[in-house]
């Protein structure tokens, strides 16, 4: 056996170095409250840098809307913490 290629398809990802510099988003679908409600759908913003949960929404669907009312919260509540310092 011979020495091994890295794959060139995969590049080496590095994290960000700014809190809030990248914010990554994801949203599932699941029974998060165990019966005592219908399902629906977790969106949350986790920063890239820390890990550091960013904001968290519960949804009826994972839609475009739902996307673009979460975030437009998230950037009002940063724009918020940044303009009290």
């Amino acid at each position: 056996m011979g020495t091994r290629k890295p794959n060139a398809s995969h590049e080496i990802y590095h994290r960000r170095d700014c809190l809030g510099e990248l914010i990554q988003i994801d949203g599932s679908h699941h029974d998060w409250f165990e019966d005592r409600s219908d399902k629906c759908c977790r969106l949350v913003y986790i920063d890239d840098t820390t890990g550091r949960l960013m904001n968290l929404r519960f949804s009826e669907t994972k839609s475009a809307f739902n996307y673009m009312v979460t975030t437009r919260e998230y950037i009002e509540q940063m724009h918020k913490k940044t303009r009290d310092l």
